[in-house]
């Protein structure tokens, strides 16, 4: 029987290789699907900077949390939208990833993304950050104006969608880059 040392690095190994049946079988040893390697990685870190949307979606239905962030602060979503990973970006939006979370050189999943020229995971992010109201079609009003009552002084909630951002160089370019 395995011990829970190698079922981690089973875990990690097999998200990062896009393994599922190594994934599964530590699963099945019990091992703690947010378990962490010795930079604080996790398996959903791992399938999400390699496009493992397979492998991210067992781990995020085993109980992965899409918001645990490594030592250098970066989560699951920042290391697919570095990556370009369009799958495994909406998957993690989907699951509540937080594209405002910055990691300790301050940066954003949506910094990450336009670091490398992925505009379309940023558009991808600002789907999921501007709930679409709805409009009476008579007069463009959103219905939840028209149910305060005319008369009523009701400032419009609009939502506000990410805006790309200048930043800094990303954790991997300063690090001289490499698989995550």
């Amino acid at each position: 029987m395995a011990t829970q040392e190698e079922l981690v690095e089973l875990l990690i190994d097999g998200a990062r290789f896009g393994d599922a049946d190594d994934v599964q079988r530590a699963l099945e040893g019990k091992v703690d699907v947010n378990a962490r390697d010795e930079w604080g990685k996790t398996a959903l870190h791992m399938a999400a900077a390699n496009g493992h949307a397979d492998i991210a979606k067992v781990l995020i239905d085993a109980g992965a949390n899409v918001a645990v962030a490594n030592e250098s602060g970066n989560t699951a979503l920042h290391w697919a939208c570095l990556m370009g990973h369009e799958d495994v970006t909406r998957l993690l939006m989907e699951a509540g990833a937080n594209p405002s979370a910055l990691n300790k050189m301050e940066q954003t999943p949506v910094d990450e993304a336009l670091s490398r020229g992925h505009r379309h995971l940023v558009d991808l992010i600002n789907g999921f950050s501007a709930p679409a109201k709805e409009v009476d079609e008579a007069d463009d009003v959103p219905d939840e104006a028209e149910e305060a009552g005319e008369g009523a002084d009701m400032e419009l909630e609009g939502s506000r969608a990410i805006e790309p951002q200048q930043h800094a160089a990303s954790e991997q370019q300063q690090a001289g880059g490499g698989e995550p």
